[in-house]
């Protein structure tokens, strides 16, 4: 049962009164006339009944407008919508009921900016590149992105856990514990996970109160994998080039010093160190004419490239011409596998006849006599693929990666005459024209041999003539 509001009470206790003091009077005069007495004392109750029903209906409505405050109070603490009152009495309740308005105002206005900021912070921490983990004081994690879960994917939510249960990385774990204790405020590292192929540059930075109290952590991880690998990449190449230009030169150095001691003298050996001078002068000049290649081809843009529409089939034709004596001299035989209609393709003809001749030429080198080179064409979902497919020994499983870098031999391919660059120039041709080169050895269905395709992209193909005009 609900307690009657204080001015209820005031009410009740002025009747109260008033009633004890109409007794007394009442009592006290009864001997001088009983119709005076019983007049006054009517006229006393009616108006004391009066009084107390005036004071029950403002009690009652004082305590219904009270009631509406304290309901739109809870509501709003409930996070639900509030419906602002407006009271014009009595006056204290009208001023309350203003000053709830204005801090509803105010606290919805608070809480709409809070949400915002949230709803910010997480669109940015969604678009992040970058994996963010938030760690509490006790390295549980309490904020994480979607990039966060590709990297250490996981069946329940992360959230709650510890970070050596999410990401089974102990050097992890013990950065972000160093960070929680407070040994260092931020540090930066990279480390390894468990595939040894994913390298991970993490940014760790204690979270602090502006009281000074530590309550947490943050660390970014960037996956640097690729950097690694471009950087390792860029030391290999320092060191293949510089060897390869090494051996020429040091075998021409030599043989110039062995011609200037004496050996002009004898015509037949100075015969055959020219030869040689000149096998190693060549090979620098083509070394640089490939380098020459591919900085002409990293450095300019490709829409500077013009692109014409051309026959595939004639320019399998051209290539397979500038091979010729080497196809001679082993007596291999070149066969075409493509279809009767001409297939327009719009490419940079001089670049991509380099790309086929080069494809031909380590076909060459490494197919035994008196085999067969298969060039071919065909039309796909993805496009148009070129395919230059020997029978050679193939190329070892381990070795299939790398075969595209640059001065990358196979260990087969090292007792060749060569640059090592070919196949590097043929994937940054495929890439300027938006396409892609990719190598199946053995060949599909046998047991030896290489094939090498070239995929164009459905964009640059035309399939006839008559469409082209």
């Amino acid at each position: 049962m609900k307690r009657p509001s204080f001015l209820l009470q005031f009410f009740l206790a002025l009747a109260f009164v008033i009633l004890l003091e109409q007794l007394f009077l009442l009592l006290f005069f009864s001997h001088r006339g009983g119709d005076f007495f019983f007049v006054f004392f009517l006229v006393s109750l009616i108006l004391l009944s009066l009084i107390f029903v005036f004071a029950f209906a403002y009690s009652r409505e004082f305590s219904r407008n009270v009631q509406r405050l304290i309901l739109n109070a809870r509501r709003f603490a409930q996070g639900l919508e509030y419906e602002k009152i407006y009271l014009y009495k009595p006056l204290e309740l009208q001023h309350l009921a203003t000053a709830m308005n204005k801090m509803f105002d105010q606290l919805q206005d608070r809480i709409s900016t809070v949400r915002r900021q949230k709803h910010q912070l997480e669109a940015i921490l969604e678009g992040m590149v970058e994996a963010v983990l938030v760690l509490d004081k006790k390295g549980k994690v309490i904020t994480w992105n979607s990039a966060a879960g590709r990297l250490f994917p996981t069946e329940r939510s992360p959230l709650g856990l510890s970070l050596l249960e999410i990401t089974r990385n102990t050097e992890l774990d013990a950065l972000a514990q160093t960070l929680l204790q407070g040994g260092v405020k931020e540090t930066r590292v990279n480390i390894l996970l468990r595939d040894f192929q994913t390298t991970l540059q993490v940014q760790g930075a204690g979270l602090y109160w502006e009281t000074g109290e530590l309550w947490g952590t943050v660390l970014v991880m960037s996956d640097v994998t690729q950097l690694v690998k471009l950087e390792a990449m860029r030391r290999d190449f320092v060191a293949n080039v510089s060897h390869e230009l090494k051996t020429p030169i040091t075998n021409i150095l030599g043989f110039v010093e062995t011609l200037e001691n004496g050996a002009l003298d004898h015509p037949e050996k100075a015969r055959q160190f020219l030869n040689i001078i000149s096998r190693h002068a060549e090979r620098l000049n083509l070394i640089v004419d490939d380098l020459l290649i591919l900085s002409k081809i990293e450095n300019r843009p490709a829409q500077e490239w013009e692109k014409e529409n051309t026959v595939l089939q004639d320019l399998l034709t051209a290539a397979a011409s500038v091979c010729q004596k080497k196809l001679q001299k082993k007596d291999i035989r070149l066969k075409y596998d493509v279809p009767e209609e001409p297939l327009l393709v719009a490419v940079h003809p001089l670049l991509l006849e380099q790309a086929v001749v080069n494809l031909l030429d380590n076909a060459i080198k490494f197919s035994g006599d008196k085999t067969t080179i298969t060039l071919s064409l065909e039309q796909s979902n993805e496009g148009v693929l070129l395919a230059v497919t020997d029978q050679g020994p193939g190329i070892p499983e381990h070795e299939k990666d790398r075969i595209f870098e640059r001065f990358y031999r196979t260990e087969k391919g090292r007792e060749k005459e060569g640059t090592g660059l070919g196949l590097s120039i043929v994937r940054h041709i495929m890439l300027l024209h938006r396409g892609r080169v990719a190598v199946d050895s053995p060949v599909p269905g046998r047991n030896k041999g290489t094939r090498f395709t070239l995929t164009f992209p459905k964009s640059l193909v035309s399939y006839s003539f008559e469409q082209e005009d």
